[in-house]
């Protein structure tokens, strides 16, 4: 499995949330950035599939299950595809990317800061670089 605190610094994160975040927590599948302002954080998640075509579908399957309460935004010219996702309801707002990348499938989310598209992209643009150095070959 690839290790998503491995992924995406502490400052990187700050950088993209616009706030200041703790180190990387690993939690279960996940790397947590949490905020020192109240609630602010960043999550990065990785699923690696066993080829490119299942990820495909795990990457179709995860942007039709976030159309429905969310806005979801084809990105173009992010590894194989990626899609920009945000929902501001009752005074919680979440924004995210979901990026296909070969036979993998990440998302970086981050809550109660808004992370704008431009930081979003570059914050994608650093996960990729550094997930091509780790991940097995297809």
């Amino acid at each position: 499995a690839i290790d998503p605190c491995a992924l995406m610094t502490q400052q990187e994160a700050s950088t993209m949330a616009g706030v200041a975040l703790s180190a990387g927590r690993l939690t279960s599948a996940e790397c947590y950035f949490s905020g020192y302002t109240p609630e602010a954080s960043v999550t990065l998640q990785v699923s690696q599939g066993p080829d490119s075509v299942t990820a495909r579908a795990m990457f179709n399957a995860t942007k039709d299950r976030l159309s429905l309460p969310w806005t979801v935004t084809d990105v173009p010219a992010i590894d194989d595809a990626a899609a920009i996702v945000r929902l501001d309801s009752g005074g919680s707002s979440l924004s995210g990317i979901v990026v296909l990348d070969g036979s993998a499938v990440f998302n970086l989310v981050c809550e109660q800061t808004s992370c704008s598209n431009v930081e979003l992209e570059a914050g994608a643009k650093i996960v990729a670089g550094q997930l091509a150095a780790v991940k097995p070959r297809a």
